[in-house]
């Protein structure tokens, strides 16, 4: 009986076949997977895992608290299955006993200066490359929402608005996104960089998935080697922020859920939140005088 129960590779394929495979966080999980659980307890058996072998796999990945923390929510879930499917004892996942390591929130963005550098270099490669990147600091979406959208999905123009002057703008309509259904609002720049563009093979706007090669190149030779693609969607909101735009409005253009989730952005501005308060104290200063 112990020899035909399913060690951890084997029941993963099941449980990823039936509740991960057609979810979005599919890749995610069997990379998680692929990377960290199978190579340490994929031939152990489910019924045989222990506190140990998850302690283990969770305190080798104590330098990257994120990725533990995303390993360890995998592997209690698995866990969870197998106590459902009577791989295991009700009540044993011992998961739930491991606590998780504090996550600090990322705070980085391009600042102007960066700015500046990472636009000369996006004028020395190649044009499917630069606009991937130059798309996603001119709509703050999201690298993947770039890879797979098509051009199909674009409505040029919009019905005039009165008082804005929008030339040459359009609407990105992505039938799925992170947040679900949702439309990106294309300003001049961004349109004209899409019509540049030939048309690839694969039928998406740039005919890149992600990338990952050239993004690592401009980076270093911009001098901002820990400035990430996701950064650039924090830069976006960080200068729409610094330009007096409402958060209302600026959590709408990203497509976010709540209000909260765009507050988070608002705390990144340091800079602008030093000039406030130091121009507020000038002015204080002067009324304490007289």
């Amino acid at each position: 009986k112990a020899r035909a129960e399913p060690d951890v590779l084997t029941f993963f394929e099941r449980c990823y076949t039936e509740h991960w495979a057609a979810g979005k966080s599919a890749k995610a999980v069997r990379r998680l997977f692929d990377a960290h659980v199978a190579p340490r307890i994929g031939h152990t058996r489910v019924r045989a895992v222990c506190y140990a072998d998850i302690h283990g796999l969770h305190r080798a990945l104590e330098s990257t608290p994120v990725e533990a923390n995303r390993t360890l929510a995998v592997c209690s879930r698995l866990l969870n299955l197998a106590e459902r499917y009577g791989e295991r004892d009700p009540g044993s996942n011992p998961c739930r006993h491991i606590p998780r390591y504090p996550e600090l929130s990322r705070k980085r963005f391009a600042t102007s200066a960066e700015l500046a550098l990472i636009g000369r270099q996006l004028d020395q490669i190649p044009l499917p490359e630069a606009a991937f990147i130059a798309l996603l600091i001119y709509t703050g979406m999201r690298p993947g929402e770039v890879a797979a959208a098509r051009r199909e999905w674009i409505i040029p123009g919009i019905p005039p608005i009165p008082g804005i002057k929008a030339p040459n703008s359009g609407i990105l309509r992505l039938p799925d996104s992170k947040t679900g259904a949702r439309e990106v609002h294309l300003s001049a720049h961004a349109l004209t960089l899409i019509q540049q563009l030939p048309a690839p093979v694969n039928g998406t706007l740039t005919g890149i998935r992600y990338p990952r090669a050239t993004w690592e190149a401009v980076r270093r030779a911009a001098g901002c080697p820990d400035l990430r693609l996701h950064d650039l969607r924090r830069t976006f909101a960080t200068v729409s922020l610094g330009a007096g735009q409402p958060i209302g409005v600026i959590g709408e253009v990203l497509g976010h859920k709540t209000a909260q989730t765009t507050k988070i952005y608002a705390r990144l501005m340091d800079g602008a939140a030093q000039q406030l308060v130091q121009a507020t104290g000038d002015r204080m200063a002067g009324l304490l005088t007289g």
